[in-house]
């Protein structure tokens, strides 16, 4: 009978120590899969971390604000608007006008403005604020007054072409009047005068803000 007896209490141990192994896996698991849960939010935490982003480097500002001012030379003093006209289609057109920007007050403001900006152009690198405000006036002064005289200059050579349809003393095939190498310069110049600017801005904020470059 005590036989009978250690025998069942044997094989109702059995299952006990199972289930028992299988809770404690059970709640190895359980350990594992906070633990990994809790090194992918320490993993999220670190990617949005403030460190894990850099700002402009301090070399683009003063680059682009330089080359812009370069190119603003170049094209407040170059050709602005041609005029060809073509008067025998066996014949190549012929150049019959050129508006030249040192000729005007505005294509010698511009030029001005252009060298200033590549002058001041390091004061980019300062590490003081007020210093900046130079070539950020400079660039933008410059912008402003290449937007206004472009389109000034489209308004010019469409009337000018369109002078000439109505005239009955010209005799020619075509008539064209389009803006010159100086002009489409400046497009690039007051381009990169804006990123630099942008450029520039952006990276002081960040530098307060704490990110690093």
């Amino acid at each position: 009978m005590s036989q009978v007896m250690s025998r069942l209490s044997h094989r109702m141990r059995w299952p006990l120590r199972v289930i028992g192994g299988a809770g404690a896996r059970g709640d190895a698991d359980s350990e594992t899969g906070s633990a990994a849960l809790h090194a992918d939010s320490q993993t999220a935490s670190v990617a949005l971390t403030p460190a894990s982003y850099r700002t402009f480097s301090k070399k683009i500002a003063p680059g682009l604000t330089a080359m812009g001012g370069a190119l603003a030379v170049m094209g407040g003093l170059g050709t602005w608007i041609r005029v060809e006209r073509l008067e025998d289609e066996y014949v190549g057109p012929e150049r019959v006008a050129t508006f030249m920007g040192y000729a005007q007050p505005a294509g010698v403001i511009i030029a001005a403005l252009g060298a200033v900006g590549l002058v001041v152009a390091l004061l980019w690198l300062s590490p003081r604020l007020l210093p900046k405000v130079i070539p950020v006036a400079a660039a933008l002064a410059a912008v402003a007054l290449i937007v206004s005289r472009l389109v000034a200059l489209v308004d010019q050579s469409e009337g000018i072409a369109a002078e000439a349809r109505q005239s009955s003393d010209l005799q020619f095939v075509s008539f064209h009047a389009s803006l010159g190498w100086g002009a489409w310069t400046l497009v690039v110049a007051a381009v990169l005068l804006a990123l630099g600017v942008g450029a520039g801005v952006l990276r002081e904020l960040d530098r307060r803000r704490g990110f690093p470059e």
